[in-house]
């Protein structure tokens, strides 16, 4: 039998640069020209002014870059919340024989995440409605009316509206991830420690956690990488208001630059937002990668 050649190096190059190209000129040559706009003051136009890092210690002391950072934060922990913790529990469910029909309740789980953020956006904008929204209408049925708020327009109860719906078109992705990693772990060590008596609880903490960590862990880090960049959703409900309660890192951005024309600004905002992103990823590979070793 013959063995296989391996290919000339320059054949996989050719293979690998159209891709390459692509992301070469989608992504690394976007945030290489904001970088270097963001070392300018710059309205539009011809004229530049180069200003170093001006635009970066203008946005250590701009309290409303701050604001839209917390309220990324706040994404970030109902979207960890309810995609890693409880998406997994929604897959272990879904992979489990407690449900008939488990086909119908992943189509119907992953459902919006095939929609548009605008879409999800606009649909709860109306669900949410204060005069006609669904919600209120529900809650007045129930006999809960007590609890009926105006979930776009209060700034204690905003951002944990937006968080929700997000969580809710988002879901499917997670759980599909999670379903994937359940189908391979070997169906002997569970049925073993079935023999052994384990409970549903059993094995969930002692085979099924430990044997997903990684897919957990990868769940996380693109559910953070996701939700930094949220504008979608926030824009179509809010726009950031009531004022500034719901202004996230990528609505302020667009406004500096499309409205205000502080491009240079704005390309420092987005610099920022990439870094602050890097930083809370490597900070959760470097914690769950200690968690791992101590295991």
């Amino acid at each position: 039998m013959s063995k296989l050649k391996k290919p000339p190096r320059y054949k996989f190059l050719i293979y690998l640069g159209v891709p390459l190209s692509i992301y070469l000129f989608t992504v690394i040559a976007p945030i290489l020209t904001g970088g270097y706009y963001s070392l300018f003051r710059w309205k539009g136009g011809p004229n530049k002014t180069f200003i170093g890092l001006g635009n970066y210690i203008q946005l250590l002391q701009d309290g409303e870059f701050w604001n839209s950072l917390k309220n990324n934060m706040v994404i970030l922990l109902f979207t960890v919340i309810g995609q890693v913790v409880f998406g997994l529990f929604v897959a272990v469910l879904l992979s489990s024989n407690y449900l008939k029909y488990p086909s119908v309740h992943r189509f119907v789980i992953f459902l919006p995440v095939i929609l548009s953020g605008v879409v999800v956006g606009t649909l709860w904008s109306v669900i949410f409605n204060k005069s006609y929204g669904l919600l209120d209408w529900l809650l007045s049925v129930l006999g809960l009316s007590g609890l009926s708020r105006n979930w776009l327009g209060d700034p204690d109860v905003v951002m944990l509206s937006i968080g929700a719906v997000m969580v809710w078109q988002q879901i499917g992705f997670s759980v599909v991830i999670y379903l994937a990693s359940l189908q391979n772990i070997p169906k002997d060590v569970v049925e073993m420690a079935e023999i052994d008596g384990a409970g549903w609880l059993t094995k969930f903490l002692y085979i099924t956690l430990p044997l997903m960590y990684n897919t957990i862990k990868v769940s996380m880090i693109l559910v953070i990488a996701g939700n930094m960049k949220a504008f979608d959703h926030v824009f179509t409900m809010t726009k950031g208001g009531p004022g500034t309660s719901s202004s996230v890192l990528t609505l302020y951005a667009y406004k500096k630059s499309f409205q205000n024309l502080q491009i240079g600004y704005a390309s420092a905002i987005s610099i920022g937002t990439i870094f602050v992103s890097l930083a809370i990823i490597l900070l959760v590979n470097l914690l769950m990668g200690r968690r791992r070793e101590e295991a």
